[in-house]
């Protein structure tokens, strides 16, 4: 799973720098792990997954900070290349996915907050939409509710809280479908 992400905030004619410093971390951290792990994981012939973090930005493009919506635009072009280039891909068995979480609400994104606001979503509701998604085999794991959520300042939010859930409920073998139409109801 890559889920490397910065938002410093940038403007058009801003400093070079902020910009690359933007898309080395969330376009190109990406292109060169992938670049890194991907073949090895093909030449295992067993099935598996490349998970990108992408985000809302990267699709509606709102004004304000052009290099992270352009780094996130990017990402997503580059996981519809992967995922072109692993189905075509001779005994390819691993296959490439967008996530794109809209607001999650964690201690990162929290800014002070102590109660979460109505729009955002949970690191346990964001897995097991994941998850779900998934299972169903989508490419973009979006739906409109996380697509018009508002989005985080920075979208490196919870990793280790994120991979840690995604982790033990796989363990678990835990269906999540079930689990998250209790706690959405």
């Amino acid at each position: 799973m890559n889920n490397a992400g910065i938002q410093p905030g940038s403007v058009m004619f801003g400093a070079a720098a902020n910009w690359e410093r933007v898309l080395d971390v969330n376009l190109w951290g990406v292109i060169c792990g992938t670049q890194t792990f991907v073949p090895a994981m093909i030449a295992r012939g067993r099935p598996g997954l490349v998970i990108n973090t992408g985000s809302k930005q990267g699709i509606t493009t709102p004004p304000g900070d052009p290099a992270y919506n352009i780094s996130k635009a990017g990402l997503k072009a580059f996981t519809e290349a992967l995922q072109h280039e692993l189905r075509n891909t001779p005994g390819c068995r691993i296959s490439a996915h967008l996530l794109i979480p809209g607001f999650v609400f964690t201690e990162l994104a929290a800014r002070g907050r102590t109660e979460k606001p109505a729009a955002a979503w949970t690191p346990e509701q964001t897995v097991d939409f994941m998850l779900e998604r998934l299972d169903a085999g989508d490419t973009f794991c979006a739906p409109t509710t996380m697509c018009l959520a508002p989005s985080t300042s920075d979208a490196s939010f919870g990793l280790r809280e994120t991979l840690w859930r995604i982790a033990r409920r796989c363990r678990a073998g835990i269906r999540t479908t079930r689990r998250r139409s209790q706690r959405m109801s």
